[in-house]
């Protein structure tokens, strides 16, 4: 969930936000909202405007809940690190809650980075 459930489009700082976290995490974006079900070609093109490579992908859509559509997805995708940013509470690995009111915050972002670094030290562990 990138922005607040009021409004269509992110604000400067939630972009910044957003550009903090692709850069710091050298993450790729799949888009699990419900800019799925729509298409996400307008959601990739206000991203790549703002300087984003764009979008690598979307979550399946004919699956019974988003939760399942988030695993089905990964299930694809072995041997990433992930994180999924949301306002609800999903039933998925590595989840990083944000308000609905506020979208992703400098919180939701330096929780997702802690996620993922705790996800690299472990995978070097084993």
């Amino acid at each position: 969930m990138l922005w607040p459930t009021d409004r269509w489009g992110p604000s400067r700082q939630i972009l910044a936000n957003f550009k903090a976290l692709v850069s710091e995490a050298g993450a790729e974006v799949v888009i699990s909202s419900s800019h799925r079900l729509e298409g996400w070609a307008k959601l990739e093109a206000l991203l790549v405007k703002q300087g984003f490579p764009g979008i690598s992908g979307c979550t399946p859509v004919d699956v019974v809940s988003k939760s399942a559509a988030i695993i089905e997805h990964l299930s694809c995708r072995t041997g990433c690190h992930f994180v999924v940013i949301d306002d609800c509470d999903l039933d998925v690995p590595h989840l990083v809650r944000c308000q609905a009111s506020v979208g992703l915050s400098r919180e939701a972002v330096q929780a997702a980075l802690i996620e993922l670094k705790s996800q690299a030290e472990s995978e070097q562990q084993t």
